[in-house]
């Protein structure tokens, strides 16, 4: 209420008078047009466009509103300013929530009499007076355009990224299996050519052992007869100079003989196909060290005697080509041969304390001819075996070859 007072004369008397106004109703009034106000600044403000309508017509509408259709919306049908077309409905009217339906969410689009198109969110309910009865309509769309871009964009890239993984998957496949097939190829050359060096080897002890045969059934023989013919013709010589001739003709025969045999031994080794390894390697050593300043020393357990041709053959070869590697190459002062049964795997070391060598030089011909220790090799690994080499120049050599136990 609002209270005045102002003093007045009654009749000679002196008196107050009091006004009272209520201005329950005034006051009533300017909240609700600031609140009005402040609604209608609220909703310019927007960033939606929002619109209200009564009887089809746009009555009001924000700024985000006339940015989207491009001119002055207001007073202008709404149907006719935004044709929608939704998918739940073939069209879109002011009459839908008018009737008192809801549309929430309905994703529409539109181009304005620019040419502009947006893409957007249409949101529409009835509007009540204050006898609760429909006068209206409120309409907001969310302008989503830039996000619809944006997931087109994406769409686009994700289809773009499925394809190329795709092509690249396939590519992969092919890759895959073009090395796959190199892969099959390369082992199947691999298992050739190690089988071809284990024939190799196998054909060049055949060889040695033939040879060594035909030095000694004849030429060894041959020498030997010839020698015994040299005796009986000293016995019945009378001259002294045809004895002397005889004498050094007999002694020429006997170096032959004793090269012969050398040569025999080197190339054949007998000892090793009559009295196995370990003979032939004991044999082997002290042949070695009749010609060389080197203490060779065998530690080969009885057991391992008698092994399986093929597995003495290979495991002689080796340690004939280590040993004479030792000999040519290491200055060594000492080599030791051991053999011996290691958790199921016979073991072969061969040790020197010499001046070691690069072990990338592995696998070349060796002076003799030879195919050196890369045919070994090839032939351990083709007999499920391995050779392993540590050595540096400049330090001693250790040489490790395994076969499996069940092979001797």
């Amino acid at each position: 209420v609002q209270v005045s007072a102002s003093p007045i004369d009654l009749g000679g008397t002196k008196a107050i008078a009091l006004v009272v106004t209520d201005l329950s109703d005034r006051r009533r009034y300017e909240e609700i047009v600031a609140a009005e106000r402040l609604a209608r600044y609220i909703l310019e403000q927007s960033l939606e466009g929002v619109a209200v309508c009564i009887n089809g017509r746009i009555l009001f509408a924000s700024r985000s509103l006339h940015g989207i259709c491009g001119r002055n919306p207001l007073m202008q049908p709404f149907d006719e300013l935004f044709p929608f077309r939704m998918p739940e409905l073939e069209t879109f009217s002011v009459e839908i929530p008018h009737s008192g339906k809801v549309v929430k969410n309905a994703e529409v689009s539109y181009q304005n009499q620019d040419g502009v198109s947006y893409s957007m969110i249409l949101n529409a309910g009835p509007l009540y007076g204050d006898d609760h009865k429909i006068i209206g309509c409120l309409v907001s769309l969310t302008d989503i355009t830039d996000r619809k871009r944006a997931e087109e964009e994406l769409r686009e890239s994700e289809d773009a990224l499925r394809q190329a993984n795709e092509s690249l998957e396939q590519r992969v496949r092919e890759r895959t299996m073009d090395l796959q097939n190199l892969t099959e190829q390369l082992e199947r050359s691999r298992h050739h050519l190690r089988n071809l060096a284990s024939e190799l080897v196998m054909a060049e002890e055949r060889e040695r052992k033939r040879i060594a045969g035909v030095l000694h059934d004849q030429i060894a023989q041959t020498l030997a007869a010839s020698r015994m013919r040299l005796d009986l013709l000293l016995g019945i010589a009378p001259d002294q100079q045809d004895q002397q001739t005889l004498k050094e003709a007999k002694a020429l025969l006997e170096e032959s003989i004793n090269e012969t045999r050398a040569l025999m031994m080197d190339i054949g080794n007998p000892v090793l196909y009559d009295m196995g390894l370990k003979a032939a390697c004991e044999s082997l050593t002290e042949r070695l060290m009749d010609r060389h300043p080197i203490r060779f020393r065998c530690d080969i357990r009885d057991a391992y005697k008698r092994l399986d041709p093929a597995v003495s053959t290979v495991l002689f070869q080796l340690i004939r080509e280590l040993l004479n590697n030792v000999v040519k190459h290491s200055q060594a002062k000492n080599a030791h041969v051991a053999i011996d049964l290691e958790k199921g795997h016979l073991r072969v070391k061969v040790t020197d304390d010499g001046v070691g060598f690069d072990t990338r030089t592995l696998g070349a011909p060796t002076s003799e001819g030879g195919f050196g220790l890369y045919s070994i090799r090839e032939r351990l690994i083709a007999m499920d075996g391995s050779l392993s080499i540590e050595s540096v120049p400049g330090t001693g050599t250790v040489v490790t070859a395994v076969l499996p136990a069940a092979l001797t």
